[in-house]
């Protein structure tokens, strides 16, 4: 089976929000611009192996295609990871990560995630890219009914 990327989702950070169980948001509050902003992204994979090494690069880019993320690509933290395997060897993983990124003004931002696969061969890892995803926020100073 092929490690695939099959969404992922932003979210603001916000009191009684547990890591892993926020739902999808893509409305973020800023009242003062610019600034730092939050960001959590849940990302679901199917088929990952054990056998295999892997990294998530998460990079957010705004409206002029300027990346705004703060973080280094590399550096993201983990928050929330939850694994369940099928009765035939099916595995889907449900990852939250952590960021933050410059929100220079309104409008939307596109968040670029990669996923690299890693093998050990002669104590040195191996990284190639498997699959990418794009996803997006939308920032307003403030959203209404």
């Amino acid at each position: 089976m092929t490690v695939k990327l099959a969404f992922a989702f932003p979210s603001q950070p916000k009191p009684g929000n547990v890591m892993g169980k926020t739902p999808p948001e893509m409305e973020f509050s800023y009242s003062t611009l610019p600034t730092e902003g939050d960001l959590i992204v849940t990302v679901g994979i199917i088929g990952m192996k054990d056998e295999a090494l892997y990294s998530l690069h998460l990079n957010v880019f705004s409206e002029d295609d300027v990346d705004v993320t703060l973080a280094p690509s590399q550096n993201k933290d983990i928050s929330s990871y939850h694994q369940l395997n099928g009765k035939n060897g099916e595995v889907v993983s449900y990852i939250s990560l952590t960021d933050k990124f410059k929100v220079l003004n309104t409008g939307t931002y596109r968040l670029f995630l990669k996923l690299l696969e890693g093998h050990v061969e002669d104590e040195q890892t191996n990284w190639s890219e498997v699959d990418r995803i794009t996803s997006y926020l939308c920032v307003s100073e403030e959203w209404g009914e």
